[in-house]
């Protein structure tokens, strides 16, 4: 959110996102025992893709880029 006032019609989809993908280390929970497997960055038009995952459970992790604000998830700081 680059205007810091959650989400609004003004928020546009977010290029350059580092995104991050951990596996699981089996308690279902991201801790450091999670294994990051890939990182990727947002593309123009705010989309990416992890792609060639083994199965498993998978925490996906986004740090915006400098100027914008993180509004979700707010907690926990991951999508499942």
């Amino acid at each position: 959110d680059i205007t810091f006032n959650g989400p609004t019609a003004d928020d546009l989809p977010l290029f350059g996102a580092t995104i991050r993908a951990y596996l699981d280390d089996g308690d279902g929970i991201r801790n450091a025992g999670d294994t990051l497997v890939r990182t990727v960055v947002s593309g123009a038009g705010g989309a990416y893709a992890v792609v060639g995952l083994a199965p498993g459970l998978y925490f996906i992790e986004q740090t915006a880029p400098s100027g914008f604000a993180q509004i979700a998830p707010a907690s926990p700081t991951y999508y499942t």
